[in-house]
């Protein structure tokens, strides 16, 4: 795996101009559920709600009966979904969850996490995608 090597500058500059390419080859429609927000002084909260169904680059990954095994993202299983996105998506990292649409189906996914390399360096994005 890549988080196991030490990079130079420029190899770390390449493995990120090759995660972008590969996360950004199409868009999917996305939405998230945020929190209501509380501004201190202002006395007003904003209601947590659903975004808007926006479209964001994004790389879908099947999974079947041969490569839910192969992952190591938790519990999946046929049926499910792999999102991979850009690591400078414009989509917000810390929603509650998320749902996005996949051939007519819609699906949910609790979180959105982070690939790294050892230093840290964000690579890309995954969440997982169970049907609704």
């Amino acid at each position: 795996m890549i988080n196991d090597f030490q990079l130079s500058p420029l190899e770390k500059k390449g493995v990120l101009r090759d995660a972008k390419q590969l996360t950004s080859q199409n868009s999917l429609s996305i939405r998230y559920y945020s929190e209501g927000t509380f501004t201190p002084g202002m006395g007003g909260t904003t209601d947590p709600t659903w975004s808007n169904f926006s479209e964001y680059p994004s790389v879908i990954q099947e999974i079947d009966e041969f490569s839910s095994k192969r992952y190591d993202y938790g519990d999946l299983t046929e049926g499910d979904l792999i999102l991979l996105l850009p690591y400078d998506t414009s989509l917000p990292t810390d929603a509650i969850k998320y749902e996005f649409k996949y051939q007519g189906r819609t699906f949910t996914a609790e979180m959105i996490q982070a690939e790294q390399l050892l230093d840290g360096t964000i690579t890309h994005y995954y969440m997982v995608g169970k049907i609704l």
